[in-house]
């Protein structure tokens, strides 16, 4: 997601494009104001996030990635669950997935780590509500949450703190499927769970109609290019979202003043 906000050009058919399009201009390259945020809990992939971020500030873009750090509630450390394949590691998450499949792990081992958690929160108001944005100017702040079932637990802690209220566009991505559930039970628990969330966030009182809150949601997990070779991939089930997402407009936006 990070390189095809950055490097739009390398990704011609990812359905966010248009997105970033739309609301950041298609002159990202020369807009110094723009900046993003990251964070990546998976110590495989910290080598190849810490070089794109030592390269992006070659170019004079902002980004900063805090590998072997997951998204929370709380600050401190939190226990990781990965697998000693990288090809396995698409799905690794803060909550072992119960109902993996000897066909999809074959020999991979699933290890546990500790890595550091952030209270996605706090570092919201700390850090990006916070920040000094010159009179006049609107600004417009996107957070993708993609956090392999941990939803369940951080994005009730990130409306109830009110950090959400300032997101302009959030895009989400629910884990209820037979890979993510212990049995039937768990997953009306949790589909019961979202869509509770979902009146929250994007329903009729928004927020409980919280007086500036400027939250929009979408159900959008880009994974097109998922090897990042330069090779458009998408697994068949995604692509159909995709294609939908791609027929119906960009949901609209509320800047923010500031």
């Amino acid at each position: 997601m990070l390189r095809k906000l950055f490097e739009p050009e390398l990704y011609p058919r990812a359905p966010v494009v248009r997105i970033f399009d739309r609301l950041f201009g298609r002159a990202r390259a020369t807009d110094r104001s723009l900046c993003a945020f990251g964070f990546e809990p998976n110590p495989p992939l910290e080598g190849r996030l810490v070089a794109l971020e030592q390269a992006y500030a070659k170019r004079g873009w902002s980004l900063r990635i805090f590998t072997r750090t997951a998204a929370s509630t709380r600050d401190g450390d939190i226990a990781f669950h990965y697998y000693d394949d990288l090809d396995l590691n698409v799905g690794s998450s803060i909550r072992p997935r119960p109902n993996r499949s000897r066909a999809e792990v074959g020999d991979g081992r699933q290890l546990r780590t500790t890595v550091r958690s952030i209270d996605l929160a706090r570092f919201l108001v700390e850090h990006v509500h916070a920040r000094r944005i010159p009179f006049g100017a609107t600004s417009t702040v996107v957070v993708k949450l993609d956090v392999e079932g941990h939803e369940y637990v951080l994005l009730p802690h990130l409306i109830a703190s009110g950090a959400l209220c300032r997101v302009n566009l959030l895009f989400y991505e629910f884990h209820s499927g037979t890979r993510f559930v212990k049995n039937e039970t768990d997953r009306a628990a949790k589909q019961d769970a979202e869509a509770t969330m979902l009146r929250q966030i994007d329903g009729p009182k928004h927020l409980w109609g919280l007086r500036g809150c400027v939250t929009r949601a979408t159900p959008m997990d880009d994974e097109t290019y998922q090897r990042d070779d330069g090779q458009w991939r998408m697994p068949p089930v995604k692509q159909q979202l995709a294609d939908k997402a791609l027929r119906r407009p960009p949901p609209p936006l509320t800047p923010i003043p500031w």
